[in-house]
């Protein structure tokens, strides 16, 4: 049975329509699943006249209502269009939790643009949880055997070691190793955490948190049976490819995640949430403000983020309906 996948159409001043232009122009993609799109058809309508792409169908589109006299504006900001892209998640979330879909592939969206457009969420993750109902859910980048979650998501840098604590270390890695076993097969994950200041705090010359919080946390995990080492410099650990020896790293803030994944990752990396009722992926990049409409985006992160909810799919069927 074919997966049916439902595409949110992101920034409409951005690289996302563009890419489902593309996407939807392959013939593996319809030869292999049943896919949809949240969003305008006029938008879509539109990158197609300008790039001179195949236009999708009418029928591909599952229109919203109320924005029929919109028109892009590639590459910049706007009211409207965060407005259009806040509204095209909602719609195919709601659509994932009646299951009609069985996953949704999010294109980039402007936090900026987003939050103008009244939906008040700091990303996808945050918004997409907040209307499943989930509230321990958690951010995954994949790129084939590399996995690196950030602990704390879309927060200032200054709020970063006020929100760790070893009990919030303890109970997300328990989810996330519980997930691995369930989700990628992993029968006993192998998982590594890094620091979080610089050095490993040189015994806590420069900080405390890895004395007070986080080998706290590894001491209870591991006498738990999880199998977890670290803490690591970042540094170091990626530098040295240490990296290679584990199947999930956990960071301890955004960038420090982000960085060595969008390096490593080649442009093919993808963003899953886990924890959440409904099974949503996306394709590592931002909206590419820069390049919007000028034919340039790529699509392989986002052949990646259809794979990558076409393995969850067949998996969640295999294991039953635990969260994605």
């Amino acid at each position: 049975m074919k997966s049916r996948i439902i595409f949110t159409t992101g920034d409409s001043n951005g690289i996302g329509p563009e890419i489902l232009l593309k996407i939807f122009g392959l013939p593996v993609i319809k030869r292999n699943f049943i896919v949809k799109i949240t969003g305008i058809y006029s938008v879509f309508k539109y990158y197609s006249e300008l790039l001179e792409l195949p236009p999708v169908k009418q029928d591909d589109v599952i229109e919203l209502r109320n924005f029929k006299n919109f028109k892009p504006e590639p590459g910049t900001i706007g009211k409207t269009s965060g407005k259009i892209s806040g509204h095209s998640v909602r719609l195919a979330v709601e659509l994932c939790l009646k299951k009609r879909f069985d996953a949704v592939v999010t294109m980039p969206v402007s936090k900026s643009a987003l939050n103008k457009g009244g939906f008040k969420f700091n990303g996808h993750t945050e918004m997409i949880s907040s209307q499943t109902g989930d509230k321990n859910y958690f951010m995954l980048m994949n790129s084939g055997n590399l996995n690196i979650i950030p602990l704390t998501i879309h927060i200032p840098l200054g709020k970063v070691a006020k929100s760790i604590s070893t009990g919030f270390i303890v109970k997300k890695t328990i989810q996330i190793n519980k997930y691995f076993k369930e989700t990628f097969g992993k029968e006993i994950p192998k998982i590594a955490i890094l620091s979080l200041n610089p050095h490993c705090s040189e015994d806590g010359i420069l900080g405390s948190e890895e004395s007070e919080k986080i080998i706290p946390a590894l001491k209870i995990l591991q006498a738990g049976g999880i199998i977890i080492k670290g803490p690591f410099a970042s540094d170091g650990f990626f530098a040295n490819k240490i990296y290679k020896d584990y199947d999930v790293i956990l960071a301890l803030y955004h960038d420090q995640a982000m960085i060595p994944f969008k390096i490593l990752s080649y442009g093919k990396g993808v963003n899953l949430t886990g924890g959440i009722k409904i099974i949503r992926t996306s394709p590592s990049h931002g909206t590419g403000f820069d390049i919007a409409g000028k034919g340039k985006a790529k699509i392989d992160s986002t052949l990646a983020a259809v794979e990558l909810a076409d393995f969850l799919i067949k998996t969640k069927k295999r294991n039953g309906n635990h969260k994605g």
